[in-house]
């Protein structure tokens, strides 16, 4: 790789070294807009806001959604993948607003599995995942199937807004994560998902609440943006001082 004078190579270190900090800052800017989301849903869950006229009640989420799993077609079967079906995977739970799936299925594979259709708007719930998987939550924008190690919640309409059970979920993950214990093996079932409770205003509160929260996920989405383009030059820097 080049190897330019000493006085040059402090001038490209001094860069590197403020583009570092830009990424630093920006990432802490987007942990204290998940801290804010948090803050504001506890307090929204504190109490109704007097302009609103009703409190809200706990209901299982059992009985204001309807809560199931998919299936893995056989691997060994290559007639059952790369269909039309779209497929989705634990890992692409941290997507969060699913749009495509890495895999789809065929026809045979979906008739051939215990693979499921979930409409669009569906909360999507990790039950298992290696490392943070567990406990996620995302939410479908196109209607598809996954596999059994996660959990699709169609919602009841008439009770509660699908975006606000995802907003509610999401600053509910560690408490997710606890509900199988310290024993990081053991992953969640349909039966403990059933039974979360979740708080459910009347549906005209649980849209206030998803203008603030969503005004908050642009400013997060503009931050996420900021530091990938940091993160490319940096990466510019890099290849254009020291040829690697």
């Amino acid at each position: 790789f080049a190897l330019p004078p000493l006085e040059e190579q402090w001038r490209i270190v001094e860069v590197l070294q403020a583009v570092r900090k830009v990424i630093e800052d920006f990432k802490k800017t987007a942990s204290a807009i998940d801290e804010c989301k948090l803050s504001f849903l506890s307090k929204f869950m504190s109490g109704p806001i007097k302009s609103f006229r009703n409190a809200y009640l706990f209901m299982k989420l059992g009985d204001i959604a309807t809560v199931g799993t998919g299936g893995t077609p056989r691997r060994s079967k290559g007639e059952y993948w790369g269909g039309s079906i779209p497929w989705m995977s634990s890992g692409e739970i941290h997507s969060q607003k699913i749009t495509h799936t890495r895999e789809t299925i065929t026809k045979l594979g979906y008739e051939s599995s215990n693979a499921t259709w979930f409409p669009k708007g569906t909360v999507m719930l990790a039950m298992n995942g290696q490392g943070k998987t567990r406990g996620t939550v995302a939410i479908l924008e196109v209607p598809m199937t996954c596999n059994q190690s996660l959990a699709g919640i169609v919602v009841d309409e008439n009770k509660i807004l699908a975006e606000y059970l995802f907003q509610y979920l999401q600053g509910q993950y560690e408490s997710l994560r606890n509900m199988t214990g310290s024993n990081s093996r053991n992953g969640l079932n349909l039966t403990l998902i059933r039974g979360i409770k979740i708080p459910v205003p009347d549906l005209e509160y649980q849209a206030f609440c998803l203008v603030s929260l969503r005004s908050l996920d642009r400013v997060k989405d503009q931050i996420i943006g900021r530091i990938s383009a940091a993160i490319s030059l940096y990466q510019t820097i890099i290849n254009s001082t020291l040829g690697c």
